[in-house]
């Protein structure tokens, strides 16, 4: 089949509004707690950059029924950034 389906996460990534319904101050020291203090949270652009490697990679288009991750807080490009 010409179809190619790839699941992929960006990691936790608190500056994007996932939290807007929360207390601001608690998104504030939530974000700072696992994107600087415990390395948990990836920025903004890491998680496109992840998505521009799964929408634009050639070997990520030939592989099939996938899911990439990476570790927390790993802030690597491309295969190394999920493991392969």
């Amino acid at each position: 089949s010409d179809i190619t389906v790839n699941a992929f996460t960006p990691g936790l990534i608190v500056s994007t509004g996932l939290f807007r319904d929360q207390n601001p101050v608690f998104t504030k020291i939530f974000d700072f707690a696992a994107t600087d203090l415990l390395k948990v949270g990836e920025s903004i652009h890491w998680g496109g950059g992840a998505l521009e490697y799964m929408t634009l990679d050639n070997d990520v288009n030939s592989k099939k029924g996938l899911y990439y991750a990476s570790s927390p807080g790993s802030s690597k490009y491309g295969d190394a950034a999920f493991g392969n």
